[in-house]
């Protein structure tokens, strides 16, 4: 028989597991379909869709390099690295959020895949990562970007406030007066 903290740690996995794949799943989803948006509609026209004056906008771009327009023309060598690298990713998010107590650890695993797995997607399908969302303020504009590069950048935050989180725990645990009482 199994006991009752051990069948909920089993479900909470289970629970964390599904929710991963769902996150995953989703991510890499909505990412694909924006993508294919903005190149049937923005492509065409290279023109921007404002969508907030002054602030944001959705504007067709091909990225072949990595995040902000680094590496470019280095394709092959992203081709070679990158599988690699999710890997590696894959292996250090299982050993830091797989057994998580957090609610949140699916969620953070699923979004940083489904991220970099749409972005990996479109490398090896076009050789290009399209980004077509634009934020800027005036002339300071940030550089064009995509859904998956969200859903990165939002697993990554979640990941950090986790960890910054169970860091403040611990520290307040240790912290904490103890509660034996010394004899006389």
């Amino acid at each position: 028989m199994m006991t009752n903290e051990r069948a909920t740690s089993e479900f909470s996995l289970q629970w964390r597991v599904i929710t991963g794949v769902s996150c995953t799943f989703a991510a890499f989803l909505l990412d694909y379909v924006t993508k294919s948006a903005a190149v049937h509609y923005l492509k065409p026209s290279h023109e921007a869709v404002t969508l907030i004056p002054y602030c944001l906008s959705l504007a067709y771009s091909e990225n072949d390099g990595i995040a902000f327009g680094l590496m470019q023309g280095k394709s092959t060598l992203l081709l070679i690295l990158t599988p690699f690298a999710l890997l590696v990713l894959g292996v250090y998010l299982w050993k830091t959020f797989g057994r998580h107590p957090s609610r949140l650890s699916g969620i953070v695993m699923g979004l940083i895949v489904g991220g970099a797995l749409g972005n990996i997607w479109s490398r090896w399908t076009d050789g290009y990562v399209v980004d077509f969302i634009l934020v800027y303020f005036r002339d300071y504009h940030w550089p064009n970007f995509n859904i998956a590069d969200s859903a990165l950048c939002l697993g990554v935050g979640l990941a950090l406030w986790i960890l910054s989180r169970d860091s403040q725990e611990e520290a307040n645990k240790s912290e904490a007066p103890s509660t034996e009482q010394s004899e006389v």
